[in-house]
C-alpha cells in the first residue's frame, strides 16, 4: 500500500525533533521528491535555528569631541565642548595644549578630568613665563574623550580639532622712570596709569607687576628675568633697595606691565645704570 505523504512527514517530522537541539535532521532528506511543505518546513527550522544563533554586533565607532570656546579670564582660559556621539560610557576627557599652535607642538595637560562634565578652567598657565601670558599671545587646545564598554574595556576618541585663542591686546602703563635716593640707598619706579576702555571691561585691571634684568645685551640667552614685586591698582610707585651695579656692569633693565588677573600687558622699561 502506498503511504501518503502527509503520514510520511509526520514521522519524519516526529524524528527531527530528537535530534540535537539546534541541528537540522538529514532524515529529512529523502531520496526521492521532497514534497513542497516537507521543503517548507526544513526551511523554516533553519532560519528559526539561525535565529538563535545570530549575534548582531553592536558599532563602537565614537566620533570626536567638538572644542567649541576657549576664552581667556582672570584666573586662567575656560574651555567648553560638545560630547561624542557614542554607544559607550564616557568617564572624562583628556585636554592637550600648545603656547605657538603647530600640530607637532600640543602636550597633554591633563590626562583624565574623571568627569563627565564638558567644560574645563585651566588655571596652569598662570605659571607660565611672562611671554606667554602677555598681549598678543597664541594658545591652542584639543579635547577627546574617554570610554569604558560595558565589559570594562577601556578605548578614546580622536582629538577634537584645535581651537585657538589669541589673548587680547591689554592696556599697558602709559610711561616709567626713576628716582635715587642717595641718603637711603633706595630706588623708586614712578608710572602712570594705562589708558583703559569700555571694551577692557571683560578682564578688569588688577594691578601692576614690576620686572628687573641684569642689563647685558638685553634678549640674549644670559639675561634671566626676575620678578620682583606688585602693586595694587591704585598704586604707581615701587621703591626697592638700590641693586649693585658691580654685578651688573651695564646697569639694570626695570619692566612695569599692567596685570589683568594672571594677565599681563606688554612692558614699559627704563634702565638704571648707576648714574
Amino acid at each position: 500500500m502506498r503511504r501518503s505523504s502527509s503520514s510520511r512527514l509526520a514521522r519524519l517530522w516526529a524524528r527531527s525533533r530528537r535530534t540535537t537541539s539546534g541541528s537540522v535532521n538529514c532524515h529529512l532528506l529523502h531520496t526521492g521528491t521532497i514534497s513542497r511543505l516537507a521543503a517548507t518546513v526544513v526551511v523554516v527550522i533553519g532560519i528559526v535555528a539561525l535565529g538563535i544563533a545570530m549575534v548582531v554586533p553592536v558599532s563602537s565607532s565614537s566620533d570626536a569631541p567638538s572644542l567649541t570656546s576657549v576664552s581667556a579670564k582672570r584666573d586662567g582660559i575656560a574651555l567648553q565642548w560638545s560630547a561624542p556621539s557614542t554607544n559607550l560610557t564616557i568617564v572624562g576627557y583628556a585636554i592637550s595644549r600648545s603656547s605657538s599652535g603647530g600640530d607637532n607642538t600640543f602636550q597633554e595637560i591633563v590626562s583624565d578630568t574623571g568627569s563627565t562634565a564638558t567644560s574645563y578652567r585651566d588655571r596652569s598657565v598662570s605659571s607660565a613665563e611672562v611671554e606667554k601670558r602677555d598681549s598678543g599671545t597664541l594658545w591652542s587646545y584639543k579635547v577627546k574623550a574617554l570610554l569604558e564598554s560595558s565589559d570594562g574595556t577601556s578605548s578614546e576618541t580622536g582629538w577634537s580639532d584645535k581651537r585657538n585663542l589669541v589673548l587680547p591686546v591689554f592696556p599697558r602703563p602709559g610711561s616709567l622712570s626713576y628716582d635715587i635716593d642717595e641718603d637711603d640707598k633706595e630706588l623708586t619706579l614712578t608710572w602712570t596709569a594705562p589708558t583703559l576702555s569700555w571694551s577692557n571691561q571683560a578682564l578688569p585691571q588688577t594691578g601692576y607687576a614690576i620686572y628687573r634684568t641684569a642689563y647685558n645685551s638685553w634678549g640674549s640667552a644670559d639675561n634671566v628675568v626676575s620678578f620682583v614685586g606688585t602693586t595694587g591698582v591704585n598704586t604707581l610707585t615701587y621703591t626697592e633697595d638700590i641693586p649693585s651695579i658691580d654685578d651688573s656692569p651695564n646697569g639694570y633693565r626695570y619692566e612695569i606691565r599692567a596685570t589683568y588677573g594672571i594677565w599681563l600687558s606688554w612692558e614699559q622699561y627704563v634702565v638704571y645704570t648707576g648714574d
